[in-house]
């Protein structure tokens, strides 16, 4: 199997785990989001992703869960007011992607990443508006991100890592 098609299988069991409410294990997750012990982390999801995290992040990291409510931007907001800055940030499932992706580039640190991860296989009559892979992609790149890796196995199913572009080279 090449490489590229092991990690695609990678992202597609890691997707069926979040999609079925299950709590991928530990590994799993920070394989997916390239964690390592001593990062600092914003979790922005329904908490699966937390633990896992937490717990690789040690005593030298730090990880901190923001819910995925009404709150959300104005908490993020705070962070930023009052210079707290992450080296990564997870976002899992978001529906106001617009606004979140302005606050999420305030409370990353220079050179930090954002991980969204989408795992919903269909919209249903209570789902929030859902985002699709390749509309995810040009909001990043409307928006001065760049993607950097990503797998897609369905329009609402895509796992993806960008990093803010350095506005100062752009044409």
């Amino acid at each position: 199997m090449s490489v590229a098609r092991e990690a695609e299988s990678r992202i597609v069991r890691y997707l069926d785990a979040l999609e079925d409410a299950r709590i991928p294990p530990p590994g799993d997750t920070l394989e997916m989001i390239a964690f390592r012990p001593g990062m600092s982390a914003a979790v922005i999801d329904n908490g699966k992703l937390f633990p896992s995290i937490q717990a690789a992040a040690g005593d030298a990291g730090r990880v901190l869960m923001l819910q995925h409510d009404s709150n959300l931007v104005e908490r993020m907001r705070q962070l930023s007011d009052g210079g707290r800055r992450f080296d990564l940030v997870v976002a899992v499932n978001l529906a106001d992607w617009v606004t979140v992706l302005g606050e999420v580039t305030r409370i990353l640190e220079e050179h930090g990443r954002l991980i969204v991860i989408e795992c919903t296989q269909s919209a249903g009559p209570n789902t929030p508006a859902l985002v699709t892979f390749h509309e995810m992609v040009q909001l990043l790149e409307k928006n001065s991100w760049t993607v950097h890796r990503h797998g897609a196995t369905g329009l609402h199913r895509y796992l993806l890592e960008a990093t803010v572009t350095d506005q100062s080279v752009q044409s």
